[in-house]
């Protein structure tokens, strides 16, 4: 088996959240897909990161409650919104899968339990830190 490693985001324009002690902790990933191409993730319409690959994950604080996420790609991707709750003081696994139609594709996410994120975990590293 091949095990490839997942490689953490940092950007400088990644997602801040300061201020209140009741935040949830949210981490999306994104395991191989067929094309590869690059995506922006956005929460509560703050970009987390224009170049989120294959292999990689992004982990922060959010705060707790009612949460909008969106993903956007290139021409041929369509833009997605999602609603979750999320619970101070949890922390939420966001699989990201793309959808391929047959003229657009699109990031989907599907929340995972921690099991099932943490077996897919290993492979996934963070821009300069491995998981």
């Amino acid at each position: 088996a091949v095990v490839v490693a997942l490689s953490p985001i940092t950007e400088t324009e990644i997602y801040k959240f300061e201020g209140q002690n009741d935040s949830a902790t949210v981490i999306i990933y994104r395991l191989r897909d067929f094309q590869g191409a690059l995506y922006t993730v956005k929460i509560n319409e703050k970009r987390v990161t224009n170049n989120f690959k294959m292999y990689q994950f992004v982990q922060l604080k959010v705060p707790a409650g009612e949460i909008t996420l969106e993903t956007s790609g290139n021409i041929y991707a369509e833009k997605k919104r999602f609603v979750m709750q999320v619970t101070g003081g949890k922390t939420h696994y966001l699989e990201a899968v793309v959808d391929y139609g047959y003229m657009s594709n699109a990031l989907l996410l599907y929340e995972r339990d921690e099991a099932a994120a943490l077996r897919v975990m290993p492979k996934l590293t963070e821009k300069g830190k491995r998981w």
